[in-house]
């Protein structure tokens, strides 16, 4: 069976779980690719090889975002041909990008089709123990158009939280069987810790105690409630967990741009405006000492370039 074209994990993490979110994405990216294609191939007709290849890589850029990697490859491919100003290969490779594209584009326009429709707006987690409690949530949730997914203990809520397409924002009950809120909130940091992912956690509790609010704020919850819920304030509370992921997923967008020459590939770094080699960039962000070898396909045209200078 062929694997997808696309994996649209990465989107569903940095707008935390938000489907109108990706949905919305998708589209623009449809829409995007149209013009860019065409942009490439005028760049292809008449560019000159540095405005071909910055074409070539701003098209990349848009094609990570839905996880296209075949489709990468090939794009990746074509800026190192430019470089290299092989003709012949740059076109048949440009028509197997164009296929690549072609494909990611019907698979992403099959997703839009074919997904639920009630997942349009911002889906929540619920976790109460109480069933009377649990059901008015989500009638409540409901009524306001969100989608919900309701579970009626803390362990199962954290088996959610671990699929890829989860929601990124969770109303919890304090006391529940097999682990209490805060003790599931602390667990469920250091899952995250080191990830993208992010969960707003909001918590239901009739705690009102300075203490143990303290408590929760260290376990990492970000908002808390009181039982008996005021439906008002609940909106209210959950419009700031929506507008909060939103702000992380705008960030997290922001944070995964890397400035690159498409021509000599020196990074730019915004903390003192200077371009640098790309070794250099790495090693200070992470701390990885580079070492250096060199790939067959590399020798194999190195080794070629050197038999072809070698005197007769």
């Amino acid at each position: 069976m062929d694997r997808p074209a696309t994996d649209l994990r990465g989107l569903h993490d940095w707008t935390c779980g938000d489907e109108g979110m990706v949905a919305e994405f998708v589209q623009r990216i449809l829409v995007e690719n149209k013009w860019r294609l065409a942009e490439l191939q005028v760049g292809v007709e008449e560019g000159t090889a540095t405005q071909l290849a910055e074409r070539i890589h701003q098209f990349r850029g848009m094609l990570a975002h839905v996880g296209a990697r075949h489709a990468i490859e090939s794009a990746r491919t074509l800026e190192d041909l430019v470089r290299a100003n092989d003709a012949t290969a740059f076109a048949d490779e440009f028509d197997i990008l164009s296929q690549r594209v072609h494909t990611v584009v019907e698979e992403l326009e099959e997703w839009l089709q074919l997904r639920p429709r009630d997942t349009d707006s911002m889906r929540i987690l619920v976790a109460d123990e109480d069933v009377i409690s649990r059901q008015s949530l989500q009638t409540k949730l409901r009524s306001w158009g969100y989608g919900v997914e309701a579970f009626d203990d803390g362990r199962k809520l954290l088996s959610r939280l671990a699929g890829d397409d989860a929601s990124r924002l969770a109303v919890i009950d304090w006391q529940m069987p097999g682990i209490t809120g805060i003790d599931l909130c602390r667990e469920l940091r250091g899952r995250e810790r080191g990830t993208k992912r992010y969960t707003y956690v909001l918590m239901l509790t009739t705690h009102d105690e300075h203490g143990d609010l303290l408590a929760g704020f260290a376990a990492g919850v970000d908002d808390f409630l009181s039982k008996p819920v005021d439906p008002a304030e609940l909106r209210a509370r959950l419009g700031v967990g929506i507008r909060v992921n939103r702000l992380r997923f705008t960030i997290n967008r922001l944070k995964n741009l890397l400035p690159m020459c498409a021509w000599c590939k020196e990074i730019h770094d915004e903390r003192d405006d200077t371009w640098r080699n790309i070794e250099d960039y790495l090693q200070d962000q992470t701390g990885t000492d580079i070492t250096h070898g060199i790939c067959p396909s590399c020798s194999e045209r190195v080794e070629g370039e050197l038999h072809a200078e070698a005197p007769l």
